[in-house]
């Protein structure tokens, strides 16, 4: 491996870290000495993504464009899809998704396509330079990887070559002995593609069902020495546990347990993971559905989202409690619970639209049918929503309420 490689791999180790100054200076250091360097101009476009310097970015894009080849449209794509959204043209972004939506890293255009038809935000999401997004870095290590396993291989072809030439050299006992062998050998690789093929279609219909489970941090995680100790909410002491964590998400996912799902993926985001793994994270966090509250069947409590409340963000919460004020406001109603768990009390406020078509009011009869302690003196209510942050000094909980009984 020469310099300019290995300071390539520094450059977009340093992306991985957030550390994008440090990756401008190495590919620049690449670009001085090899000025078609496709990856020195592409990872120092990426570096000023984050940055959110757009005329570098811009420079540095369209100088990697000059040198792209089959195998980098892909990534250049992505990087002018984002530039196409700075201008506020999501058309020519869909457009350059579109050419890579059916390459093996099109993946994420896939998904980007979907989300503009779904009307999210997509040019307000690259105006607030949120490039993590927007954007996949190519995995040099599964690169290099493949490339010495394909050297490999060539010396274990020649070296059998050598062989077989030997025996067939030798004499017609030796040579019905390679006959053998070579039936062997076909047969062999025969039962071990029909077993690939086997596992590959029941994985295809598993990511067919569950579109996430193509999402893996296994060969790139990485936990990291945080320079900024006060942005890293959780510690990982090793990438095992990291790795573990974004595997207890999937599992939970597919049990339909989305707090404990969000839980970890957003633990991930707000630790010392490195920064392709906190991406992953993210993204994974769109595939998590909204559920109703019949499918509802993983519980958490006030004093749990108290004691880490970064982590429990969007969870959906079934609360019941006193009904301590019922306000009417424009365009729904605010609405006030007095929780009780162990012994001790929270208050619990949150926001009811009523201008929605679904409905969002139902009797408190109706959802606590079995109950015969509903006293109308201390008017009791549920509440089923999402938790979006604490309120005041207090710390009150705020909910987005999706239904209310009361």
């Amino acid at each position: 491996m020469n310099n300019s490689q290995v300071d390539i791999i520094e450059a977009y180790n340093a992306v991985r870290e957030g550390n994008f100054q440090e990756a401008v200076t190495l590919s620049n250091k690449v670009i001085e000495t090899d000025k078609k360097n496709f990856w020195g101009w592409f990872l120092a476009a990426v570096a000023y993504g984050f940055l959110d310097d757009r005329p570098n970015f811009i420079n540095y894009l369209n100088a990697a464009k000059k040198l792209k080849s089959n195998s980098t449209i892909s990534y250049i794509n992505y990087l002018s899809a984002y530039a196409a959204l700075w201008e506020k043209d999501i058309e020519k972004a869909l457009w350059y998704w579109t050419q890579i939506s059916d390459y093996s890293e099109g993946w994420l255009a896939s998904e980007l396509i979907e989300k503009a038809r779904k009307e999210i935000p997509l040019i307000q999401m690259a105006h607030d330079a949120e490039f993590s997004n927007f954007i996949i870095l190519p995995d040099f290590l599964s690169q290099i990887k493949e490339k010495a396993n394909t050297e490999n291989s060539e010396k274990v072809l020649n070296n059998q070559e050598q062989v077989y030439k030997k025996i067939i050299i030798s004499n017609s006992r030796k040579i019905l002995i390679f006959i053998i062998v070579i039936i062997f050998i076909f047969t062999f690789i025969y039962v071990i593609s029909f077993s690939k093929n086997e596992t590959e279609i029941a994985e295809a219909d598993k990511i067919e069902k569950y579109p996430w489970k193509k999402l893996s941090i296994d060969s790139e995680a990485a936990v990291t020495n945080s320079s900024d100790k006060s942005k890293v909410l959780y510690f990982y002491n090793d990438r095992g546990t990291l790795v573990s964590d974004f595997e207890k998400a999937k599992n939970h996912l597919i049990d339909k347990k989305v707090n404990l799902t969000r839980y970890l993926l957003q633990r991930i985001i707000n630790s010392n993971a490195d920064f392709k793994s906190k991406e992953k994270a993210k993204i994974f966090l769109n595939f998590i559905p909204d559920l109703d509250y019949e499918e509802f069947n993983d519980l958490i409590f006030v004093s749990e989202i108290l004691k880490e409340p970064e982590f429990f963000y969007n969870c959906l919460v079934l609360l019941e409690g006193k009904l301590v004020r019922l306000k009417d406001v424009e365009k729904g109603k605010e609405v006030r619970l007095l929780v009780k768990e162990k012994e001790k009390e929270y208050l619990v406020e949150g926001f009811l639209p009523t201008n929605d078509n679904k409905p969002t009011w139902l009797s408190y009869e109706e959802f606590n049918q079995k109950r015969n302690d509903f006293s109308s003196k201390q008017k009791k209510a549920i509440v089923y929503g999402k938790y979006k942050g604490l309120i005041g000094k207090q710390k009150i909980i705020y909910l987005e309420i999706i239904t209310f009984w009361n």
